[in-house]
């Protein structure tokens, strides 16, 4: 298998991090997750395996990287390998390298990934594009009662909400802060470096709210108003980041005054010291799915991963880690965050990307 991106292994020797936090879970879902792992785990329990099922096997699993990679590491990765003997290889790429890739291995037949870990947007409307790409979830696309989003039934599973956030640096703006995404915008109210991701999910709802759209009149999104208000800004973006890092490392080193990111990017800047905070008002909240690849080399491993990833400890590690997980009790979210609508990007998402694509490619 020729390399791609960054490989990161864990085997079940590896040692777990810290402990975990359990997290409650949907009760509709409980029993059958307990059932579906005693059935595909062969009896497996995190922590403390009877039967590595999977000893020797091997698991490739595709993410974007990141905060949100290294949380996936640690919180599901590792136990995983630890719980069934399997070792498992993460790729890491930028979104953009990760759908090319996926296409490659459609178009080749040559499929060398197992699972990818994917924006949930992107992952339905390459669904829609690319009908082959996935295979169905298994076991768990039939669980009575676990409530997935009927854009998704047929691709994979919900399995934790992330955020697009922005970061401000006060000392750039005479110790203001911004609010809202009005503020990013009004880059002669706010002037200073800006830089904002080379990906539309959750940027085009940034746009629509920036351009005064209300959140409950988000969707569906007028496209034209949308690139109107990526046109205003357009001069005054500094840098467009492709790689998570990157972005955290502008906002830690004064490369940017204003960042638009991950959540898990601009929390692990402000965890390392850095003289930045969250803009109030300024949240997208983004689902991301798990989804399996149709013809993977170690689709039983990967269908045994999906159980693994919605149990309590699994989901309970990813909440430590700064998510929200799919399967909480608590589900709420800020008053401020404006959910992503999976219908529209299903519908309208291919045509929402390839217009970014070529707006950006245009001079972006």
């Amino acid at each position: 298998m020729r390399r791609l991106g960054t490989r990161l292994a864990w085997d079940s020797r590896a040692q777990q991090g810290a402990a975990v936090r359990r997290c409650s879970r949907r009760v509709a879902v409980r029993g059958a997750l307990t059932l579906a792992g005693a059935v595909l785990l062969g009896g497996c329990a995190v922590g403390g395996a009877s039967e590595r099922t999977w000893d020797g096997r091997f698991l490739t699993i595709a993410t974007i990287g990141g905060a949100l990679g290294e949380a996936l590491a640690s919180a599901a990765f590792a136990s995983f390998a630890r719980a069934s003997g399997c070792r498992v290889q993460a790729v890491a790429l930028p979104v953009d390298a990760l759908v090319a890739e996926l296409r490659r291995q459609l178009f080749s037949g040559r499929v060398e990934w197992d699972l990818v870990v994917l924006d949930a947007p992107r992952l339905v409307a390459l669904g829609r594009e690319l009908p082959g790409l996935f295979a169905q979830p298994g076991a768990l696309a039939a669980l009575p009662g676990a409530d997935l989003p009927a854009a998704l039934r047929d691709l994979g599973v919900p399995l934790l909400t992330d955020t697009l956030v922005a970061g401000a640096r006060p000392a750039a703006f005479g110790g203001r802060v911004p609010t809202g995404w009005g503020a990013i915008w009004a880059h002669d109210r706010f002037p200073g470096t800006r830089y904002v991701p080379r990906d539309p999910v959750g940027l085009l709802e940034a746009a629509a709210l920036a351009d005064g759209v209300s959140p409950e009149k988000l969707y569906p999104l007028d496209l034209d108003r949308v690139f109107a208000a990526l046109d205003r800004v357009r001069p005054a973006l500094t840098a467009w980041w492709a790689n998570p890092e990157r972005a955290a490392e502008a906002l830690t080193t004064g490369a940017a005054d204003l960042l638009v990111a991950r959540g898990g990017e601009v929390r692990a800047a402000l965890a390392g010291g850095t003289a930045a905070v969250f803009v109030p008002g300024a949240t997208v909240t983004i689902p991301v799915a798990l989804a399996a690849l149709r013809g993977a080399p170690n689709g039983d491993v990967a269908r045994a991963f999906f159980t693994h990833a919605l149990l309590a400890e699994t989901q309970g590690a990813l909440r430590a880690a700064g998510y929200q997980p799919w399967l909480a009790d608590d589900d709420h979210e800020s008053d401020a965050a404006v959910a992503s609508d999976l219908d529209w990007w299903a519908a309208q998402g291919g045509a929402a990307l390839a217009r970014f694509a070529a707006w950006w490619g245009s001079g972006g």
